[in-house]
């Protein structure tokens, strides 16, 4: 009987300890969030790129890459940036005179639309010369209408390309002819290309396989522009099924480059290629990747707008409270579908002074997948806090905050002493039925 009643209170004393001893912790992606299916998971095709990067459009989180941070010659894809400043400082309609510069000051070897001093074109109808076949001499006459000179241009390219996520690259003319100080990473094209596939008519344009609308030469010609792009024509043995674009590029130096897109159920990504030993290589190692990132990565919400993810002390004088710091979006990434758990790094100050607006930055957060960072958040006051307020409002209380556990002490302190009393009066009872048994 004595151990029946021991055993009662030992259990409770066992049970009050694993609670004090679980950790409290925020919902994170588990296994479990990945998804239950049989999709046959696949590994990184072999390419023969030199640098290369996956990216999912939407949200520019890096899927998969080979030295995307190293500078690279990008040749003809360096059209992607030119065509995206026209598109969002230009008018569609406005009327290029071509000078001398744009027919005849190309470099030799150059690819072009072949035009002549004098002819004109609308800024349209440059645009499609420009990214179907590649005309280094509409980029100059583009270059020159947006900015006044080629120079100048070239100055709004860096800036532009920057502005854009560009943190390694330096453009030297509009059209990617080789030169020693024009060069990027693939990184940098991703996210370059990633911006100018935002602009509505950028896509109608790098999606276009025939365009005919466009003025006879001054010998009475008609002109014919049928995209180079192999990726995008559907008669192509190099065609890709729910291709979108973009561009191909070559250069001696740079050897074959290639920027393709694709969509499927809803999710587009983007590939960028350099250092390609041939078109129909490149062409064939977009639609590996693209194969590889739609078939191993899944859209998921891993985490919403609100959710607290730490706390902060407010000091002011010689009160301290705490405030939450709680996400400022909803954290959407593509994740592979394996067993990877998403962990987040929280980066937040030890205190903060009073006044604070809500929605003020208190920090942020970098979503990783071992060493690689997936995505990222600012962590922000669901309130604001006057000085006078951070003086008279109580804490708050979070998961991980020390009032919280403390709490759980308080309550397991009273529950242990209750057992004690339990225990102590079980056993004088015990002991009190047996002294007077007879």
């Amino acid at each position: 009987m004595k151990r029946k009643l021991l055993a009662i209170p030992i259990l409770i004393l066992y049970i009050l300890a694993l609670m004090a001893y679980t950790p409290v912790a925020y919902a994170e992606p588990t296994s479990s969030d990945t998804p239950a299916d049989n999709t046959v998971v696949l590994s990184p095709p072999a390419v023969s790129a030199k640098n290369l990067i996956l990216i999912d459009a939407k949200t520019g989180n890096v899927l998969y890459g080979i030295n995307p941070d190293q500078k690279a010659y990008p040749a003809s894809i360096t059209k992607i940036l030119t065509a995206a400043i026209a598109l969002e400082q230009g008018n569609l309609s406005d009327v290029v005179t071509i000078d001398e510069e744009a027919s005849l000051g190309i470099p030799d070897g150059s690819s072009a639309i072949v035009m002549d001093k004098g002819e004109q074109f609308t800024l349209e109808q440059l645009l499609y010369g420009l990214m179907l076949v590649s005309g280094n001499d509409a980029a100059v006459a583009i270059g020159k209408h947006i900015s006044g000179t080629t120079n100048e241009f070239v100055n709004l390219m860096n800036q532009k390309a920057k502005e854009w996520g560009a943190k390694n690259s330096h453009f030297a003319n509009p059209h990617g002819f080789h030169n020693d100080e024009h060069y990027t990473t693939a990184y940098d094209m991703a996210m370059i290309a990633r911006h100018a596939m935002t602009i509505s008519k950028f896509r109608d344009i790098v999606s276009t396989t025939l365009y005919l609308d466009i003025p006879k030469t001054l010998r009475g010609d008609q002109r014919r522009w049928d995209n180079i792009n192999s990726f995008v024509q559907p008669n192509s043995k190099y065609y890709y099924e729910g291709a979108t674009g973009i561009k191909t590029g070559y250069t001696n130096q740079a050897r074959h480059t290639l920027v393709a897109s694709a969509q499927r159920n809803g999710t587009e990504l983007i590939a960028v290629l350099m250092g390609e030993p041939s078109k129909p290589v490149a062409w064939k190692d977009a639609a590996a990747l693209m194969d590889y990132g739609f078939n191993a990565f899944a859209r998921k919400i891993i985490a919403t707008k609100g959710t607290p993810l730490g706390t902060v002390d407010i000091t002011n004088g010689s009160t301290s409270e705490s405030i939450a710091a709680v996400l400022d979006r909803d954290i959407e990434i593509m994740v592979p579908k394996t067993n990877e758990t998403v962990q987040p790094s929280v980066h937040l100050p030890s205190s903060v002074t009073a006044p604070i607006n809500k929605g003020e930055v208190l920090g942020s957060v970098d979503y990783m997948i071992g060493e690689q960072k997936i995505a990222s958040a600012n962590l922000i006051a669901p309130q604001s806090i006057t000085a006078k307020q951070a003086e008279a409002i109580p804490p708050l209380v979070t998961a991980n905050s020390s009032s919280a556990t403390s709490a759980w002490w308080q309550m397991g302190l009273v529950l242990i002493i209750v057992a004690a009393l339990w225990m102590l009066y079980s056993l004088k009872k015990s002991h009190d039925n047996n002294t007077y048994r007879f």
